[in-house]
Order: structure tokens, then sequence, then C-alpha cells
């Protein structure tokens, strides 16, 4: 899997895109996989090494928190946070991408849903509090979060409206 110098192959390179990973988070997953350090530098170094070109997709628009903890950048929550934003991009998905949006829909759908019994009668957004396990909850939906959605149910709670600390978290797990 790896190379001569210990860092991460075409193939490592090529999942960890299908994950959207960053370059950060791919050299982490490296250095918990194979117990060998690489830098974000020597990820961009090997892409161009195969040809793969430079990874750009930044994900700020429904992963604005920073900084973020590796561990919560691979959960499943930043996963589906990443995809909704790559597709509203209009980046073209990979077959894995393509598969899990099914998975992406009904977890959408279930964010917009009036939950009258967690005493939210809008719906759920998710935040992010880096110092916890978990990294990211739910909250429930303010009528401010819609501000700028054209309509649509907001899926986070942009930073510049949590409160502090931010009440009635709900796990996401």
């Amino acid at each position: 899997m790896a190379n001569q110098k210990g860092g991460p192959d075409k193939e490592f390179l090529q999942k960890a895109d299908e994950q959207g990973l960053t370059a950060q988070q791919a050299a982490d997953l490296w250095y918990e996989r194979t117990g060998v350090r690489v830098t974000r530098a020597g990820i961009a170094v090997a892409r161009k090494r195969y040809g793969l070109g430079p990874k750009l997709i930044r994900h700020k628009n429904l992963l604005p928190w920073s900084p973020m903890r590796s561990e919560h950048l691979r959960s499943y929550i930043a996963q589906l946070l990443r995809l909704e934003d790559s597709r509203r991009a209009g980046v073209d998905l990979s077959h894995i991408q393509q598969k899990r949006l099914k998975d992406l829909d009904s977890w959408l759908e279930r964010l917009a849903e009036p939950q009258p019994e967690r005493d939210a009668p809008l719906g759920l957004v998710v935040t992010y509090i880096r110092d916890t396990v978990d990294g990211f909850y739910y909250v429930a939906a303010k009528p401010e979060d819609f501000e700028g959605t054209d309509g649509k149910h907001p899926v986070i709670r942009r930073p510049e409206l949590e409160e502090s600390p931010p009440s009635k978290l709900v796990k996401t797990s």
C-alpha cells in the first residue's frame, strides 16, 4: 500500500478522494493505518506524482467550523455534510458518493421533520462543539436558521447564530 518512502499510494489517495477527505484528514488517516507520518504537503506531492491533481474542495458552506478535530471530520455526520455540500456545488460525484445519496436524502428529510417531542417544531439542524467526544449535535431549528436558504430546510446552525453554550443538545449517534 505504501511507496518506498512510506507515503500513501495512488489507491489510498483515490479512496480518500471518494470519501471527500481533506489533505490533513488523509494524512491523519495514513498515520493511523501505518504509523508513518506524512504532512499535507506530502499528500499534495503524492497526488501530483500519481497524476491526481490538486485537491481544492473545502466544504466551508456546510462545515464552517474551524478548527475541527480530525476524528470529527471523519464522522458520519461530517461525511453527509461534505456530500451535500458537493452536491450543492455541482461537483461530479463518484460512484460511491452517488450510492450514498439515498442515505443523505433520508437524513435531510428527518432533519426537516417537525419534532415536538424534542421542542423542535421547525425540525433540527446540526451544530458542532469541538471540545466534546461526539463533536456534532442536533439542535432545534430557529427561524433565523432559515435566512438565506431559499426556502429549503437549513442543515447546520451557522457559527455566528450559535448560542454559547447551545441549549438542548441531542447526540447524533
